[in-house]
């Protein structure tokens, strides 16, 4: 054995260190945000029940059947909502037929309220929003037997600290949507 032969196996400390700090950069640039990830489902999300809400409302107007949209509940919380429609109103609420079922992430809550006409200013929390053939909005919470008139509705929509806030005015089918961080 020739003692000043230089053992050649393996790596030297500052090669190691090289190496996790490239391999650390590249992470940090390939991994997207998860904030950024929550506001893009927040907004696809509010984006989608506005264009439900205005379809809703049309097909309500053109077809003369009563179109909703209702909350989905599931583990005390609502993610998901489906869009309805009744032939006629001689037929029981459980005969609703299903357009559609919008599912999303149970991570994702979803509330919305009923703005009442003037006298009562606040809004009230509903689990159901339907139009009828004028494209009028009447909309009930789970406890409530009847729908209610009402001019618009508030929907939020919140992941995690990122919230949108819909106002959908009934009247016109016009809507803003306010994002908040």
């Amino acid at each position: 054995m020739n003692p000043f032969k230089k053992n050649t196996q393996g790596f030297t400390m500052l090669e190691i260190v090289i190496v996790i700090i490239l391999m650390g950069i590249i992470g940090v640039a390939a991994v997207p945000s998860i904030s950024m990830i929550h506001k893009q489902e927040v907004k696809k999300l509010a984006q989608e029940m506005c264009l439900d809400l205005t379809s809703q409302r049309m097909k309500a107007m053109t077809t003369g059947m009563k179109h909703r949209i209702r909350l989905i509940e599931d583990t005390g919380m609502y993610h998901d909502y489906e869009l309805l429609f009744l032939e006629d109103d001689t037929v029981s609420p459980e005969a609703l037929t299903t357009q559609e079922l919008k599912s999303h992430s149970k991570n994702i809550h979803v509330t919305m309220e009923r703005l009442d006409k003037a006298l009562n200013p606040t809004p009230v929390p509903v689990t159901q929003a339907q139009f009828d053939s004028y494209g009028f909005l009447t909309a009930r919470a789970e406890s409530e037997a009847n729908f209610t008139e009402g001019y618009a509705l508030q929907i939020v929509i919140q992941y995690d600290q990122v919230k949108a806030k819909i106002q959908f005015n009934c009247t016109t089918g016009n809507y803003n949507i306010e994002y908040i961080n």
